[in-house]
């Protein structure tokens, strides 16, 4: 049997909290979904009915959908926050996630294109 000493302790506290940081760092997605231009009303149709699903799960914390000035872009984005990874393993989990994915095989003119963020440089809270 191993002999916990301080250093072991240490070691098991600092690991410990990093899992806890990890468990408790947020998910934060912009994410761009460029359907064929016929199907860029059934695609924003069908991305709204999965936002309002998505928006129900625990650890989803915003989910916005975004559509350009600019309608020539033919773009969709999205803002997605998640808790954590729990959070984001649970949501792609989820039928409405699996349903969306499927079908959005009929009407992307392009794959989807996902930019993860993991660290705000900078931070303005504007007060009111």
């Amino acid at each position: 049997m191993m002999k916990k000493t301080p250093a072991f302790h240490a070691l098991f506290c600092f690991l410990t909290m990093l899992n806890l940081i990890s468990q408790s760092t947020p998910i934060i997605f912009f994410t761009q979904v460029t359907p064929k231009p016929e199907s860029y009303q059934q695609a924003k149709e069908e991305i709204a009915v999965f936002i309002s699903k998505t928006l129900q799960e625990p650890g989803c914390k915003l989910l916005v959908m975004y559509e350009p000035d600019d309608k020539k872009d033919g773009s969709l984005y999205l803002h997605e926050v998640f808790e954590n990874q729990e959070a984001l393993d649970t949501h792609f989990a989820q039928e409405h996630t699996k349903e969306i994915l499927k079908s959005s095989e009929n009407w992307l003119a392009k794959p989807i294109e996902i930019k993860k963020l993991s660290k705000a440089i900078q931070q303005i809270n504007k007060s009111e």
